[in-house]
């Protein structure tokens, strides 16, 4: 399927909106970009599920739109830190509800799915869904993990101490707050946590066939003062079970 074509009048919706910001600022771009990448991923996790084109539709409209509040905070913040802004979530779900939605669908069934996708994509748990909204929800979050995996903290400088704290959530199976990510080192080791929040076997599929969490293992083994084989095989195995 040629995904750009096919979804050319959402994708417009959404290159009106981003076109009033500036597009030499690295963080849009990148926002921009990070976006048709998570659509593409929404998409495909839902073909992976046998589901309806409709769904699919749903899905890749939900991954487009999901850090649609992320232009205003680069714009304001100079960062995508939600501390010197806004949770990123909840704005994009009133820029939806006040500004785009209306041009997405007239569908309220799927509206109320498209802003709660965005309010929860980066929520630690989702909050009260239906079992429809839900589905959504688990889709985007793992697209939009996938697409942070891949690409973010591939390098890091200098060499830095295990922090227990989040260790600890990895060898408990535990996502991990942001609010105890002070390096890194501990930025990589959270994102290794997101694959205990992951739902599909799409997603474990594309992280072990694009070897992306070998090369996390790499940059961990390379840049930690500590011996990290208890964390690379409890990942490992719970991996291998799924």
């Amino acid at each position: 399927m040629e995904y750009e074509d096919y979804y050319k009048k959402y994708i417009k919706i959404f290159e009106d909106y981003v076109s009033k910001y500036n597009k030499e600022d690295a963080l849009i771009e990148k926002k921009r970009t990070h976006s048709y990448r998570v659509a593409l991923h929404a998409a495909k996790i839902a073909e992976s599920l046998n589901l309806e084109q409709e769904q699919i539709d749903i899905a890749y409209i939900c991954g487009l739109f999901h850090d649609i509040g992320r232009f205003e905070q680069a714009k304001q913040s100079h960062t995508y830190d939600d501390r010197y802004f806004q949770d990123h979530g909840d704005y994009g779900a009133k820029v939806l509800e006040d500004e785009l939605i209306k041009y997405i669908t007239e569908d309220e069934r799927i509206q109320k799915i498209i802003i709660l996708a965005t309010k929860y994509h980066n929520k630690f748990e989702i909050g009260k869904v239906n079992e429809e909204e839900e589905l959504y929800c688990k889709i985007v979050r793992d697209a939009d993990k996938l697409d942070i995996m891949e690409y973010q903290v591939n390098e890091i400088d200098g060499v830095y101490p295990l922090d227990e704290e989040v260790v600890g959530n990895i060898l408990n199976h535990k996502l991990c707050r942001n609010g105890i990510v002070r390096n890194k080192l501990d930025h990589l080791l959270r994102m290794m946590c997101f694959l205990f929040d992951m739902h599909y076997d799409y997603s474990f599929k594309y992280i072990i066939d694009n070897g992306i969490i070998d090369k996390k293992f790499e940059v961990m083994k390379n840049h930690s003062t500590e011996d990290t084989t208890e964390i690379i095989n409890c990942i490992k195995e719970y991996i291998s079970g799924k």
